[in-house]
């Protein structure tokens, strides 16, 4: 990750050949032919310094221009997004990567779909996760219980777990909690969520 004058960029330079496509894109051909940069072990072997070198060029142009400039080159790189530029993005938009899925208000929610379109099984989303405490006290047939020894017991697998002493036991059965600043989240294997 590389940081430009208006963001991030990666760049992927596994080869030879697009190592020296890339130092030429960069305006730094020396880097090409530099010791400590001229093989695949050395620039792993002094990547730090090989990052600072590329970074001093990187800042002085935008993500924009750098992937432009760098796919021009044949240099594999993308802009790094935060959330809301990644579902603005042409590619993202052309592949509908990014789906809205109503839910019972009416209102869309928009989710990251499959990321391989296939041309005879087209996938697309067809339910959304469930809202913040919408399956309180019930996680496909998980209950979970207060107490001292705060076990969960599956009503259909009759499976018994107690996450205080037999953390082992609640792996197996597909139990987890973290701790939140509202209390314990137990998910399932299902991975519906459930706060204690």
């Amino acid at each position: 990750m590389f940081k430009t004058s208006d963001g991030y960029i990666n760049i992927a330079t596994t080869g030879g050949r697009i190592w020296e496509r890339c130092a030429q894109a960069i305006g730094a051909p020396e880097l090409y032919t530099h010791p400590d940069y001229a093989t695949a072990p050395a620039r792993s072997k002094n990547r730090d310094a090989l990052n600072a070198e590329i970074e001093k060029r990187t800042v002085t142009k935008s993500t924009e221009t750098w992937v432009r400039e760098l796919n021009e080159a044949g240099v594999p790189c993308g802009p790094i997004y935060a959330i809301d530029q990644m579902f603005e993005d042409a590619q993202v938009k052309h592949l509908g990567i990014a789906q809205d899925v109503p839910n019972e208000e009416g209102r869309h929610i928009r989710l990251v779909g499959q990321p391989v379109t296939l041309s005879r099984t087209p996938s697309r989303m067809v339910a959304r996760p469930p809202e913040f405490g919408e399956q309180r006290g019930s996680a496909e047939g998980v209950r979970l219980r207060h107490g001292r020894d705060c076990q969960a017991q599956g009503r259909q697998g009759g499976v018994t777990v107690s996450h205080q002493s037999n953390d082992k036991a609640r792996r197996e059965a597909g139990l987890s909690f973290s701790l939140t600043p509202s209390g314990f989240q137990y998910f399932a294997t299902t991975g519906v969520g459930l706060k204690a």
